[in-house]
């Protein structure tokens, strides 16, 4: 169990966290090992490092919701009006409906007769607001650079990923804890989002907060002046955000067995004809009609909410409406008996 402590173990002030000698073992594999960081005050960090290299865990451990050996002492600023809280927004949404019980899973944003037993947006804020004691007027704002002002009512359910990803970031942009972690900030969302994003980052470190962004992305906040990654359980820095640019996109080289040449059953992959999808009253997909041949490789963009998500869930299965209109998988027609 990690000890946690109000106090550093070196007593120094200007130590907003102390690490000391931190392990991790997952499934008796060690994942963290005797891993020191130390962060000052003033100091916003970009963390980086492989899948699975242990960075979201360290985060979990730093916001206290996963123990851990070894030594951590977080020195809450006593005179500061923000919250003596280190934040952590995950890269995923646990769906909840109007009781509060954790009963969702995704793929049900997709079932109409779900969506009225959740929280709408708006519903979700004004709660989130009494429980922190925050004003509504003062997420406007926030609301407006993100783009999400127009979802006030809309349901949890109905949200895309990257839209559920934007109301987490809204609320921690709206808490302004004294540590902010992020896992993953850029995680479906679209350019012009990402670009507000680091702008409303910025401005929530000039007002005292400290950030820690667990990303491989190389467009990051300008606050972010200190850079480290994790590679084979330690903690490795460097100091130069250059050198963070240069090792976030060497960390993103494509995997080896994506290099390989597959070997197709089919010179077609998957097809769809006049597809039509819409969720109430709003139409995600409109006649869309795509064919995907052997040897080609898409990249498919969109604005939150523009359908990406909807698109794939008819390939892959999850949408209740995958049997519905004329999809093919490698050359043989949904509900054949392929």
């Amino acid at each position: 169990m990690n000890d946690r402590k109000s106090k550093s173990p070196l007593g120094d002030l200007g130590v907003l966290v102390n690490i000391q000698n931190l392990n991790l073992k997952y499934q008796q594999k060690p994942v963290l090992r005797d891993l020191n960081w130390t962060i000052n005050r003033s100091e916003n960090w970009a963390l980086s490092g492989v899948s699975g290299s242990g960075k979201t865990s360290l985060a979990k451990i730093i916001a206290g919701s996963l123990p851990a050996i070894g030594d951590i002492a977080i020195n809450f600023d006593k005179e500061s009006k923000l919250p003596a809280k280190a934040l952590l927004v995950e890269s995923w949404y646990q769906f909840k409906n109007i009781e509060g019980v954790a009963n969702f899973y995704y793929q049900q944003r997709y079932t109409s007769q779900q969506t009225k037993d959740t929280l709408t947006v708006h519903a979700e804020l004004v709660g989130y607001g009494k429980e922190n004691g925050l004003h509504l007027d003062q997420v406007e704002p926030i609301l407006e650079a993100l783009n999400f002002s127009s979802f006030a009512s809309s349901q949890l359910i109905e949200l895309s990923s990257g839209e559920h990803k934007k109301l987490q970031l809204v609320k921690a942009l709206w808490l302004k804890p004294q540590l902010l972690i992020i896992d993953q900030p850029y995680t479906g969302l679209d350019v012009l989002s990402r670009r507000n994003l680091n702008i409303l980052l910025d401005e929530i470190v000039a007002n005292g907060v400290q950030l820690i962004l667990i990303s491989n992305d190389s467009e990051l906040p300008s606050s972010i002046n200190r850079f480290a990654k994790i590679n084979e359980g330690q903690l490795v820095e460097t100091h130069k955000i250059e050198e963070a640019q240069t090792v976030a996109i060497q960390t993103k080289e494509i995997p080896s067995f994506l290099k390989e040449t597959p070997v197709y059953s089919s010179s077609q992959i998957a097809k769809m004809v006049n597809v039509n999808i819409s969720y109430g009253n709003k139409q995600v997909l409109k006649n869309i009609n795509w064919e995907v041949k052997a040897g080609e490789k898409w990249l498919l963009q969109g604005h939150n909410g523009s359908g990406k998500s909807t698109l794939l869930s008819l390939i892959n299965g999850d949408h209740p409406q995958s049997y519905a209109y004329e999809l093919y998988l490698f050359g043989n027609k949904r509900g054949s008996g392929e």
